[in-house]
């Protein structure tokens, strides 16, 4: 028991040494990144030349146009609620 619990301090050790070392690393690391100053043209806000329309992005023929028509057992459906809803 004594010796696992001697074997397990040990790694213990070794892993925070580990990690020390890789902090500093990392430390360093960032000291020596250069800083990236952002662009001009990118903090200018874009000029729109035209209004912008979500369904721009769909290009024609992959979106449904028109709703396909109701079979009879929709229909029937439609028809009940309308009365049911149209009678309160």
């Amino acid at each position: 028991m004594r010796a696992a619990a001697r074997q397990a301090g040990a790694r213990i050790a070794e892993l925070e040494a580990e990690v020390s070392r890789l902090e500093g690393a990392l430390a360093k690391a960032t000291r020596a990144a250069p800083a990236k100053t952002p662009r001009a043209a990118a903090t200018r806000p874009r000029k729109q030349s035209r209004e912008l329309d979500p369904g721009d992005a769909v290009p024609p023929g992959v979106a449904v146009q028109e709703p396909a028509p109701l079979d009879p057992e929709a229909e029937a459906a439609r028809a009940s609620l309308e009365e049911k809803l149209s009678g309160e």
